[in-house]
């Protein structure tokens, strides 16, 4: 999927919010997002929050992506599970965001599940964005 512009979600009103979806748990392969994507928390350019088993390879943002409070990334906004070979060009926070917690280029935080049988990784991924916080 190639999401070319648009913008989804709003800067107050959102949590868990990504141009392809909020929550994933399954398998994400050479898909694109052009556009801003806007929330609360959890705010990701192509996934919000990526589930234990998720898994997000060979993709790419360019859309400008921003979380009023916490957890913003240019791939996942939050990421228990993988990402491999995505890239990021955009411009994460701005404007509104003032001390906002968890902000990077490719995942706002990746972190381990206690009691999952898979390790979460970033690997091969870069960011040329520009993060403000």
């Amino acid at each position: 999927m190639h999401i070319e512009s648009g913008q989804v979600g709003t800067p107050d009103n959102y949590l868990v919010v990504g141009a392809l979806c909020g929550y994933s748990y399954g398998s994400i392969e050479n898909c694109s997002n052009g556009a801003r994507v806007e929330g609360s928390s959890f705010i990701g350019g192509l996934v919000g929050r990526v589930g234990p088993e998720g898994v997000i390879r060979n993709c790419s943002n360019t859309g400008f992506v921003a979380a009023k409070d916490s957890f913003a990334g240019g791939i996942a906004g939050f990421s228990y599970g993988s990402i491999y070979n995505c890239t990021n060009t955009s411009d994460i926070g701005y404007g509104y965001l003032q001390g906002g917690k968890y902000i990077a280029g490719r995942a706002g935080q990746v972190a381990k599940i206690e009691g999952a049988t898979a390790e979460p990784e970033l690997r091969d991924c870069r960011n040329d964005g520009n993060i403000f916080s």
